[in-house]
């Protein structure tokens, strides 16, 4: 059994995204105001935790707060608790007030949640229509978190259901990444760049021009900066369809893929590819390949494009302008990319090769995938 997230769009109808936007605004109030009573208890010598601040809380909420999910108190002041507890062990700052929009995050208890086949229902609303049933059915378990997003609003379930096979194959693919070609195969199979925030680039500035014209706190500056964002919700969306279709691809075809250890925090800054190296956005392609198959890891500086796959020379010098190259040595054409690819892939299936990241089993692999959703809800 392993741990799946189903995120699906909501289309609340007014009255019910009315009841949605009072539990954002009481989550956040909850949390703010929990944050602020807990450093006036740090500075009175005291050391607060998510269970006294929950009862503080209660013993002095508003009136108007009868009407919420009584459940908001528990999940905010967990999540307080958690950031404070991530800050003590280095792994972030000291928690920030939330503000309107930029974290707009409810949830609610799976025990009081109920999915039917195409509908949602939380405490005290009625069933709230879903663009569709769940991708994984299962148990539900954790905490389902609905969201906002440039003004659309999204159910994340977790559920518990069977794993999934495996892939028999036991074959090795290695892949080169590039910016043109998105990702080339040893197989010779190269799959394009859908470029998406390029194609989408256009429509952006006018937008954003449009948007610049407007005065700064109007209706209409409103109007125009919601245009925006659900612009660049739109790319994003279609990256991360488009990278969860090749991954998916590649592992119900191959046992194991073998990609190069990038260091893309560096990459990006060369000014000249930043843009397109994170509109690729590699980090995500990465991540999401390793939580569905086994993955190797070939070091960062191997020259993998500079490396003759036949005979093994490596040549001083190959700038990218140069997409086909001949061995000196052994007289052999290659393509830059497939190279490069097979390459990784014999590298990563020697002998004295260690993989750096390999998942053996769904299970595990799954795990990968829990622990960043909780994450992602955690920090609502």
């Amino acid at each position: 059994m392993v741990h799946r997230t189903n995120k699906i769009r909501l289309y609340p109808t007014p009255d019910q995204a009315n009841i949605l936007e009072q539990r954002l605004g009481a989550t956040r109030f909850v949390y703010n105001w929990c944050l602020e009573r807990w450093q006036a208890e740090y500075e009175a010598g005291r050391k607060p935790n998510g269970n006294h601040m929950a009862k503080l809380f209660r013993a002095n909420k508003p009136e108007w707060f009868g009407e919420m999910d009584s459940g908001i108190v528990d999940r905010a002041t967990a999540n307080l608790n958690v950031a404070f507890k991530r800050m003590f062990t280095g792994l972030s700052k000291y928690p920030r007030f939330k503000c309107k929009g930029a974290s707009d995050r409810y949830q609610a208890q799976a025990c009081y949640v109920k999915v039917s086949w195409d509908s949602l229902t939380i405490p005290k609303c009625s069933p709230i229509r879903m663009a569709r049933p769940l991708f994984h059915e299962g148990k539900i378990v954790g905490n389902v978190t609905i969201s906002r997003t440039a003004g659309r609003w999204y159910v994340a379930v977790p559920v518990e259901t069977q794993a999934k096979p495996v892939s028999e194959s036991q074959a090795v693919v290695g892949i080169d990444l590039g910016i043109t070609t998105f990702a080339t195969l040893s197989t010779g199979e190269k799959i394009e760049n859908p470029n998406h925030l390029k194609q989408a680039s256009r429509r952006l500035a006018i937008r954003q021009r449009s948007l610049s014209r407007k005065v700064k706190g109007s209706n209409n500056y409103g109007k125009c900066k919601a245009i925006v964002a659900r612009t660049h919700a739109t790319v994003a969306n279609k990256r991360k369809g488009f990278l969860h279709s090749v991954t998916s691809d590649l592992a119900e075809r191959f046992g194991a893929v073998a990609i190069e250890d990038l260091h893309v925090a560096g990459m990006v800054r060369n000014h000249n590819l930043a843009r397109s190296i994170s509109d690729a956005s590699f980090r995500e392609f990465r991540y999401q390949v390793e939580y569905k198959m086994p993955v190797l890891m070939v070091d960062r500086f191997f020259p993998s494009s500079k490396t003759c796959s036949t005979c093994g020379d490596i040549i001083d010098k190959l700038p990218l302008s140069i997409r086909e190259w001949a061995c000196p040595s052994c007289g052999d054409i290659h393509d830059r990319d497939v190279n490069a690819a097979i390459n990784i892939q014999l590298r990563a299936t020697r002998s004295e090769s260690t993989p750096v990241s390999a998942y053996a089993d769904m299970t595990s692999a799954s795990k990968g995938c829990q622990d960043r959703n909780h994450q992602e809800i955690s920090d609502a």
